[in-house]
């Protein structure tokens, strides 16, 4: 019985006809090439593709005992006497199997997140999950209470306009940006537009949050993927304009200047508290509105921020709500 080749083979030659005896090779070595352009879709039970022993995904080096109980190289490493803990009093002895390496590493699953836009479909399985904590596409909730919206951040500012009349505010990396933010919305969605970055899509959620006897403004951005190695960094300064009770015109800018950290939100949950904040009296707020000045700045991944230097002393009205890398001063204008 003969059979079929891939529909992407050619033979070019068989040996003992005319090509030579070297175009037997050829064939082969274009037959070869065709089965490795080739995929097809299996259907595998996941207990196949994890260890028996700590239940993560099989990853190699592999190893096999005779009866052929497999071990992750991790596990194997662990046991006392290197012997199969399956087997009967750990009679069997493991061996490295290289063949069971190329199968696990040719194992490839879509992202979880395709449906959030995630184009990778051919992630190793058991890197799906690493995949899965940096994929920038990994979703999140819309920060209005009672909201369902589940989607990838750069989505959330189109749905936040569409579904909740909020248009987002573009803010470019290293330039002040001024927003007025009523008490009555709470939130405010910032969107980055930088001519140098063509692939971030950074989105930013501003809060407003109440306190007492007063509310407390923060910066986060809002993505799951934060824990990723490689993602991006930022750092923010806020300026809100204090107009004094005294009636003398004097104005004092009170800046907050911090590190930028990082939400997913909760579906339907509303915006999240703040982290890292600054703590505005009711008295600062020109009427039902807060008046500020936003400046985002981009980091390297691995960098640590620098905030600047702040002029002025802190006062008592106004309190930073914690967090590193925040410096708060109050500057007369």
């Amino acid at each position: 019985m003969t059979t079929p080749l891939p529909a992407a083979a050619e033979v070019v030659g068989v040996e003992g006809r005319s090509g030579g005896a070297g175009a037997g090779a050829v064939a082969a070595m274009e037959l070869n090439h065709a089965m490795e352009e080739e995929e097809i879709t299996v259907k595998i039970g996941l207990a196949v593709l994890h260890c028996p022993l700590c239940f993560l995904p099989l990853k190699p080096p592999i190893f096999e005992c005779e009866i052929g109980h497999l071990a992750c190289g991790a596990c194997r490493a662990r046991l006392p006497t290197k012997q199969c803990r399956v087997c009967a009093r750990g009679a069997g002895s493991y061996r490295r199997r290289p063949g069971l390496d190329v199968f696990f590493r040719g194992v490839k699953v879509p992202c979880p997140f395709d449906t959030y836009g995630c184009r990778r479909r051919d992630v190793t399985y058991f890197d799906a999950a690493d995949h899965a904590r940096a994929c920038p596409r990994a979703p999140c909730a819309c920060p209005e209470p009672g909201c369902a919206f589940v989607g990838a951040p750069a989505t959330l500012v189109g749905h936040v306009d569409a579904a909740h009349a909020r248009p987002a505010t573009p803010v470019r990396y290293g330039a002040a940006r001024s927003v007025s933010l009523p008490a009555s919305r709470r939130w405010h969605v910032l969107v980055a537009e930088d001519e140098d970055e063509d692939e971030d899509e950074a989105v930013f959620l501003l809060t407003l949050t109440e306190l007492g006897a007063g509310a407390a403004v923060s910066l986060a951005c809002v993505r799951a993927n934060s824990g990723a190695a490689a993602v991006a960094q930022y750092a923010c300064r806020l300026a809100v304009d204090v107009h004094n009770d005294a009636g003398d015109g004097v104005v004092r800018a009170l800046v907050m200047e911090s590190n930028v950290g990082s939400t997913a939100l909760l579906p339907g949950g509303g915006a999240a508290a703040p982290d890292v904040g600054v703590f505005v009296h009711k008295r600062m707020l020109s009427g039902d509105t807060l008046d500020l000045s936003v400046r985002i700045s981009r980091l390297p991944p691995a960098g640590a921020v620098v905030a600047g230097d702040t002029i002025g002393k802190s006062t008592p009205v106004a309190h930073h709500l914690g967090g590193p890398s925040c410096k708060l001063a109050v500057i007369r204008t």
